[in-house]
């Protein structure tokens, strides 16, 4: 029954998943002019899962650019909630799809870059539309 949100739903009704809150923070940092990228990090499941029994599989999160740092601002996983700071995009990527790794125990958690959040999607359809993005960005394995 969950369908993604567009920004001003998001705004109007003050909730959302991982999803919706990347998008507005990916929002608020593009109006700031602060350079920044959501990425989806997830177990692979195939265009057609749905199998709302199993636990979660998906999380995004946004990493932005400031000073020569790379952050990591997390708000969706209350356990993570923060910002933390690394020396580049790819020490902050291992760090955060090996966190996601440990926490699926021990399984692969293919990452990948998108560029929107398509509104009145399902899960299955927001999966579907993370597993066709670009080949060209952080898909499947991460060191």
């Amino acid at each position: 029954m969950y369908r993604t949100m567009s920004t001003e739903k998001i705004f109007e009704y003050k909730i959302g998943t991982c999803i919706e809150q990347v998008a507005i923070m990916h929002f608020l940092l593009d109006k700031i002019n602060i350079e920044n990228k959501m990425f989806c990090c997830r177990i692979y499941e195939p265009d057609d899962y749905g199998n709302l029994e199993e636990d979660e599989h998906m999380h995004c999160f946004v990493l932005f650019y400031r000073n020569d740092k790379v952050y990591h601002l997390e708000h969706p996983n209350f356990e993570k909630k923060g910002i933390y700071e690394y020396n580049s995009e790819k020490e902050a990527m291992k760090a955060i799809v090996n966190y996601y790794i440990e926490l699926r125990g021990g399984k692969e958690s293919p990452t990948t870059q998108f560029y929107e959040v398509p509104a009145g999607v399902s899960f299955r359809e927001f999966n579907a539309f993370i597993n066709n993005q670009e080949k060209d960005s952080l898909n499947d394995k991460h060191p």
